[in-house]
C-alpha cells in the first residue's frame, strides 16, 4: 500500500509518540491513503498542537531538517518544522490556522476532535477524519482535493 521507507517512517512516528504526552495525527495525503483513498504520497503530515510540535521536535531532535517555529503563508500558518526519518520528509504541523476570506484568522484547529485510529499493517496510527480533511482542503482553496475527499465519504455511507 505505502513504499518501504515511508512504512518505516510511519512505524518510528508511531513508536516514538505513541508513548509521548502529544496529542498527534497524520493528515493529508497519507491520512488520505490509509483512508483508503489512491492518492500519490510525497511526504507524511503530522497535525497536533503549538506544545506538540515543539515535543515532537524534541523527540526527533537528530533527524531535524528545519526547526520548528512559527510560520505563516498567504491562508496558512502554524508552528511548522520539518524532519526526515528513512529518507521521508515528515512535516510537523502545530496549532494550524487558516484564514477566512474576510481577511480573519480561523483558530487553531482542535485536532483531538477530529482523530480517528486506523490498524496499518497492525500499527494504531492516528489519522484525522475525513470529514476533517474535506473542511479543510476547501478553507485552503483547493477544491479539487475537496471533491475527491467528498466523494469517498459518500460512498462510505451509502
Amino acid at each position: 500500500m505505502i513504499r518501504s521507507e515511508m512504512r518505516k517512517a510511519l512505524e518510528e512516528l508511531v513508536a516514538r509518540l505513541s508513548s509521548a504526552d502529544v496529542t498527534w495525527a497524520i493528515t493529508g495525503s497519507l491520512a488520505h491513503r490509509l483512508h483508503g483513498i489512491p492518492i500519490d504520497i510525497h511526504d507524511i503530515d503530522v497535525l497536533t498542537d503549538k506544545r506538540g510540535a515543539y515535543e515532537i521536535a524534541s523527540l526527533f531532535e537528530r533527524e531535524i531538517v528545519r526547526r520548528v517555529k512559527f510560520r505563516q503563508a498567504e491562508n496558512v500558518r502554524s508552528h511548522f518544522g520539518e524532519l526526515n526519518l528513512h529518507g521521508m520528509a515528515v512535516e510537523i504541523i502545530g496549532d494550524m490556522e487558516t484564514r477566512r476570506p474576510d481577511g480573519s484568522w480561523e483558530g487553531p484547529v482542535e485536532v483531538a476532535a477530529h482523530i480517528l485510529s486506523v490498524d496499518y499493517d497492525g500499527m494504531a496510527v492516528p489519522l484525522m477524519s475525513l470529514e476533517y480533511e474535506c473542511g479543510a482542503y476547501e478553507r485552503l482553496g483547493r477544491p479539487g482535493r475537496a471533491a475527491l475527499l467528498r466523494k469517498h465519504i459518500a460512498r462510505e455511507d451509502a
